[in-house]
C-alpha cells in the first residue's frame, strides 16, 4: 500500500516539476517572443498530459481500445491544430478537436448499446455543452490574472473527487494531475498570459474526464454538466448583475475567486448528497 501511494505522488510530483521546469525554460527561450511561447507552452502542456494518460493507463496504447485511451491523442490533435494562427480557422480548429474528442468517446458505447437517436442527442448536447462554457470563458485568459488560473485549477481539484467517488480513480489521477501542471505553469510565469491554446488544451481536457466518467462510470449526468458549466455560471452572473462596473481589478478577482469556491462546495454537497460516495476499496 505504501509503495502504491508512493509512486502515485512521485508521478504528480514529477508532473509538477517538469511542468514548472519546462515552462520557465520555455519562458527564457522566447521571452521576447509571447506569440511563439503560447504555442510552445501549449504544447508543453499537451504533450505532458498526454503522457499523463499514458502512465496512468499502463502504457500508450495504439491502436487505443478504450475511450479514455484516446484523451492523449486528442490533446495533441488540438496542439497541432492550434499551431495554424489564422483567426479564420481557429473556431474550425476549435471545432474538430472537440468533435474528434466527444466522437471518440461515444462511439465505444453506442456501438454496442445505443440507438442512433440517443448517440445524437448525446453528441450534440456534449458539442453545445462545450463550446457554451468555451465561449464564456475564452476572454477570461488573456490576461495574467490569479481568476484565471483558479477558474482552471479549482474545478479540476473538485472533479477530481468526483471522478473518484463515481468508479474512476483514473481518471481522478488524471484531474489531479491536470490541475498540478496549470498551477506549476501559472507559477513559472504568474506576469504573462498563458494564451488560447494552453486554455483550450486544459479545457478539452477536463470535458473529456468528465464526459467519460459520465458514460463509462457512475457519475450522474446532471453533476457533470453541472461541474462543467460552474466557471461559466461564476463570469456570467455578476456580468448579468453588472457587478464588475462597480468594482476594481482586484476586486472583481476577489469575487470571481469567492463565488467560484462557493459555488464549487455547492457542487460537492449535491454530489454528496445525490451519490452517497463511499471510499472504493
Amino acid at each position: 500500500m505504501n509503495g502504491f501511494v508512493a509512486s502515485k505522488l512521485a508521478f504528480l510530483l514529477t508532473v509538477g516539476v517538469v511542468s514548472f521546469a519546462g515552462s520557465a525554460i520555455l519562458g527564457r527561450l522566447f521571452a521576447k517572443q509571447p506569440g511563439r511561447f503560447r504555442i510552445a507552452l501549449c504544447w508543453l502542456l499537451a504533450v505532458i498530459l498526454a503522457l499523463s494518460c499514458a502512465w496512468v493507463n499502463g502504457a500508450w496504447p495504439f491502436p487505443p481500445r478504450e475511450s479514455q485511451h484516446w484523451i492523449g491523442y486528442v490533446l495533441l490533435f488540438a496542439a497541432l491544430l492550434l499551431i495554424i494562427r489564422l483567426p479564420s480557422v481557429q473556431l474550425i480548429s476549435v471545432l474538430a478537436s472537440v468533435i474528434l474528442g466527444i466522437a471518440v468517446t461515444l462511439l465505444p458505447i453506442a456501438r454496442v448499446s445505443w440507438a442512433p437517436l440517443t448517440f445524437g442527442c448525446w453528441f450534440f448536447a456534449s458539442l453545445l455543452s462545450y463550446l457554451l462554457v468555451r465561449l464564456v470563458l475564452q476572454k477570461e485568459f488573456e490576461t495574467a490574472s490569479l481568476r484565471a488560473q483558479v477558474l482552471l485549477t479549482a474545478p479540476l481539484l473538485v472533479s477530481a473527487a468526483m471522478l473518484f467517488f463515481g468508479g474512476s480513480a483514473m481518471l481522478a489521477e488524471l484531474a489531479v494531475a491536470g490541475a498540478i501542471a496549470v498551477g506549476a505553469a501559472y507559477v513559472a510565469h504568474r506576469s504573462s498570459a498563458l494564451g488560447r491554446g494552453f486554455v483550450e488544451v486544459i479545457l478539452l481536457f477536463h470535458f473529456l474526464l468528465l464526459l467519460n466518467c459520465t458514460t463509462y462510470a457512475d457519475l450522474p449526468f446532471a453533476l457533470a454538466w453541472l461541474q462543467w458549466i460552474v466557471p461559466a455560471l461564476v463570469i456570467v452572473l455578476p456580468e448579468t448583475l453588472q457587478l464588475q462596473k462597480r468594482m476594481t481589478r482586484l476586486g472583481q478577482e476577489i469575487v470571481t475567486i469567492a463565488g467560484l469556491a462557493i459555488a464549487e462546495a455547492v457542487v460537492a454537497l449535491v454530489f454528496y448528497f445525490v451519490v452517497q460516495p463511499t471510499v472504493p476499496f
